[in-house]
């Protein structure tokens, strides 16, 4: 699957997963979450290094965040790991 939108469907803010003063936007597929870095850092190895890398100045934005599109992750998989990292006692 890739990060493209399927067609027909715009993109939406997660209901669940937009918390307002989150500091980074994921999209999967047409879904934009907005979380923190320091809770998928600690939980993921593969965001640990992804925002320990430099970010170019001209980086794509959204709502005055830096976006990051997960290309072949479900928006319903990236959503229940993120449940799972934010809310306590989740469970799928």
């Amino acid at each position: 699957m890739s990060n493209e939108v399927p067609r027909g469907k715009p993109i939406v803010r997660s209901e669940d997963l937009w918390f307002k003063d989150g500091t980074i936007v994921l999209q999967a597929e047409n879904v934009l979450f907005r979380v923190y870095p320091g809770l998928l850092s600690k939980h993921s190895q593969f965001f640990e290094q992804l925002f320990s890398l430099p970010q170019p100045s001209d980086a794509e934005q959204y709502d005055g965040c830096p976006l990051i599109k997960l290309a072949g992750d479900a928006a319903e998989d990236m959503r229940n790991f993120l449940l799972m990292i934010h809310e306590i006692g989740y469970a799928l």
